[in-house]
C-alpha cells in the first residue's frame, strides 16, 4: 500500500495534537487512535519488502548475483542509508507491543524515518535555493484514501477485539 506513509505523515501530527488537547482524566481516544495508526505501518513494511523483492528479481533478470557478503559490502558504502532502511523495516514491529503502541517518542522516530525524503527535500530547498531538482510525486485518488480508511477501521476493530488498545485493561 503506497499510501500508508502519506497518510501516516499527516495523521500522526493530527493525533499527537489530539493527545495534547484532550483532558487527562477523560477517556483517552488519542492514544487509541495513535496506537492504531502506528500498527498500520506494518502494511508499509510489507510494501517496502515487496519493493526490495522486486529489486532482487530485477537483479536476477540482469544476471547479477546477490549474496549476503555483497549486501554487507553495499551497506558499508552508505551506512546512514542502510541504518535508515533497516530501522524503517524493524521499528513498526515494536508497535505490536501494547505498552509501546502509543509511545510518543517511537511515533516521532517512525514519522522522521518514514518522511525522511520530505525532510531532506526541504533542507535542500533551504540550503541550496538556486538549484532545482525534479522529484517524482505520485498522484493519489479518493480510492487510496478510502482504502486506507477501511484499513484503519479494520485494524482498530482488531485491536479492540484483541484487547490491545492502550485504554483496555488486561
Amino acid at each position: 500500500m503506497p499510501f500508508v506513509d502519506v497518510a501516516y505523515g499527516y495523521l500522526a501530527f493530527l493525533f499527537l495534537l489530539a493527545m495534547l488537547l484532550e483532558r487527562k482524566h477523560a477517556f483517552s481516544h488519542g492514544k487509541n487512535l495513535l496506537a492504531t495508526l502506528n500498527v498500520t505501518l506494518l502494511f508499509f513494511v510489507l510494501y517496502k519488502c515487496l519493493d526490495y523483492y522486486q529489486l532482487y528479481k530485477m537483479a536476477q533478470i540482469f544476471g547479477v548475483s546477490i549474496t549476503f557478503d555483497g549486501l554487507l559490502k553495499l551497506m558499508s558504502t552508505n551506512k546512514w542509508e542502510a541504518f535508515k532502511n533497516m530501522a524503517v523495516l524493524l521499528l513498526p514491529f515494536l508497535f505490536l507491543f501494547k505498552k509501546l503502541s502509543a509511545n510518543v517518542v517511537l511515533t516521532f522516530a517512525a514519522l522522521t524515518l518514514v518522511k525522511w525524503d520530505v525532510i531532506e527535500r526541504l533542507y535542500n530547498k533551504i540550503a541550496y535555493p538556486n538549484i532545482t531538482k525534479s522529484y517524482y510525486q505520485p498522484e493519489y485518488s479518493v480510492f487510496h484514501v478510502l482504502n486506507y480508511g477501511c484499513l484503519f477501521i479494520a485494524i482498530y476493530a482488531l485491536l479492540f477485539l484483541l484487547k490491545r488498545l492502550p485504554h483496555q485493561a488486561k
